[in-house]
């Protein structure tokens, strides 16, 4: 059987792999989403001059290679559109 985890659960699921803690850089989540396996957040600092994503697996086993921090949301995004295709 196949998870599809819709946003709630998406949420649910970094909250429990990150002890209920928001990333201390960029603590403002924008938004949660899933690409192929993995499930993301993407969030912003407090003056929007950093956006971070965040990344886990399906199987709620954190991704760090793939966490990365930007200085502009286009370039997150982009990144995130880019980077999970397999």
């Amino acid at each position: 059987m196949k998870i599809h985890p819709n946003n709630n659960d998406i949420k649910d699921m970094f909250w429990d792999v990150y002890n209920k803690q928001p990333n201390p850089l960029t603590p403002n989540v924008i938004s949660y989403g899933r690409r192929s396996r993995y499930l993301y957040e993407l969030s912003s600092s407090d003056d929007d001059k950093m956006f971070g994503v965040t990344v886990i697996n399906i199987k709620k086993e954190k991704e760090d290679d793939l966490c990365k921090c930007f200085f502009n949301l286009e370039d997150a995004r982009r990144y995130i559109t880019n980077r999970f295709t397999t």
